[in-house]
């Protein structure tokens, strides 16, 4: 080796501040262990707790979808009733965040927080309104659950992933339960004996779509309060409850009002009842779908309200499901569990000594996003898309320069000039201290950042 590269080589290694970069860095390397434990024990019981109260909002549904129906069978006016219910408990969502002094969201919030709230009642106005018009209930739970479908191929639009053979199966079987459930009479006929509602199909595939994007809109929203959520989502459905009877699509309004006048009890009964249920469908999925994949909020919410529907639409309203609408709601549950499956990201392993070598991250890059940054395809990718999110940034990874390049350029400027060689070597030993901090810290879970130790330049270990 020449006399130029050994003192290089001296320089580099021999230094008296190596063994503590050596000590700070598995310091580093116990710290990130250690987070990603606790990462891990955290989330499973944060998204046990999303499980079981999407559970409860697919119950909470099916129950006022049930009461809208009995409300309209007795001919009382329920778009009505409905916007009084939620003018009240929007008032009493409204003292409760004035109590609490919770504080206005941030401006990059607010889109979400606004979307998620429009999604959620256009989902909601929908399946209660297929109801009204003929559907069952527990076709309706089973037609919405399209919503991963959809969820599904934004991400497909979005990023123009290949689409494999489980997607394609996953498609096949959503399309096939949908005309088995619905039965359309270009292929299967009259059929004597079974209530069919077109109208009330295609409006439960369309909430199902809008269904998805609350899922998504709500991910972005986990650090929101789960009361200024349901305060918005009820301030929304005030003026959206008006809708269908300034359409006329309401009929008996005014005997409706009459009836209220002459049974004030009996209509204070009923807006109890209803608001009771309102605040549940709302409130419900905000907290549980803030605390689970929208993969895994579309499955347990769709199981509980398929399987809530067709127990409710059997036991209170004497119709029971045929063998070919359930052979529907099974295909589409199938469908709906292979993409969940499908789209799960792959476990986060635990870092070791060898392989604990950050990457360069040059600050303000565009490749450094952060998570209030990413564009909506970027995040729909990461949920419930066909990629996962790790294939996702492997991708967008690029390759640092190699090492022998690296030594061979700085031996060749030694050689020129001794004193201007070790200028640049120390040039780059000073910028790769500063990449190597800024990636240890962007590394780090923001909540763990304030813990974060400082590395001084001289306790930073050089790698040629």
């Amino acid at each position: 080796m020449p006399a130029d590269m050994r003192s290089l080589s001296r320089l580099l290694s021999g230094s008296g501040w190596l063994s503590s970069g050596r000590l700070i860095q598995h310091e580093s390397l116990l710290c990130r262990r250690a987070s990603i434990q606790s990462r891990r024990n955290m989330g499973c019981s944060t998204e046990a707790v999303g499980i079981l109260l999407m559970a409860a909002s697919g119950l909470a549904v099916t129950c006022e979808m049930v009461t809208s129906k009995a409300i309209e069978d007795m001919h009382w006016p329920y778009w009505y009733l409905l916007a009084a219910c939620c003018s009240v408990g929007t008032m009493a969502n409204g003292l409760v965040l004035w109590w609490q002094g919770v504080n206005c969201p941030k401006l990059p919030d607010v889109k979400w927080i606004f979307a998620r709230a429009l999604f959620e009642n256009l989902h909601w106005m929908l399946a209660i309104y297929a109801v009204l018009v003929g559907a069952a209930p527990g076709d309706v739970a089973a037609l919405t659950s399209i919503d991963i479908i959809a969820a599904a191929l934004l991400g497909l639009l979005f990023l123009g992933e290949r689409v494999s053979m489980l997607h394609f199966l996953a498609l096949v079987l959503s399309v096939a339960g949908a005309l088995f459930i619905s039965q359309p009479q270009f292929l299967f006929g009259i059929t004597e004996g079974s209530k069919q509602s077109p109208l009330g199909y295609c409006l439960a595939m369309l909430a199902g779509c809008f269904q998805a994007g609350a899922f998504v809109c709500a991910r972005k929203s986990t650090h929101i309060p789960v009361s200024l959520l349901t305060v918005l989502s009820l301030f929304l459905s005030v003026p959206l409850a008006f809708v269908p009877p300034s359409l006329g699509l309401h009929s008996g309004s005014e005997d409706g009002l009459k009836l209220v006048a002459d049974k004030p009890w009996q209509a204070l009964a009923l807006l109890s009842a209803m608001t009771a249920w309102v605040l549940l469908s709302i409130m419900l999925p905000a907290a549980g779908a803030t605390r689970c994949p929208a993969a895994v909020s579309a499955t347990v919410f769709t199981s509980a309200s398929m399987i809530s529907g067709y127990v409710a639409q059997t036991v209170l309203m004497n119709d029971a499901p045929k063998p070919m609408k359930l052979l529907g709601a099974t295909c589409m549950l199938f469908s709906v569990v292979i993409m969940a499956i499908r789209c799960q990201p792959a476990e986060e392993s635990e870092p070791s000594c060898a392989d604990f070598v950050p990457e360069p991250t040059v600050i303000g890059s565009a490749t450094t996003e952060d998570d209030e940054t990413q564009s909506l395809g970027s995040f729909v990718a990461s949920e419930v898309s066909f990629a996962s999110s790790s294939s996702l940034r492997r991708r967008s990874s690029t390759n640092s320069k190699p090492l022998p390049q690296r030594l061979d350029q700085l031996y060749s400027a030694l050689h020129r000039d001794p004193v201007q060689g070790l200028d640049m070597a120390m040039s780059h030993l000073a910028g790769r201290v500063k990449t190597r901090s800024a990636g240890l810290v962007a590394q780090m879970p923001r909540a763990e950042r304030p813990w974060l130790r400082p590395v001084l330049p001289h306790q930073m270990v050089p790698e040629y």
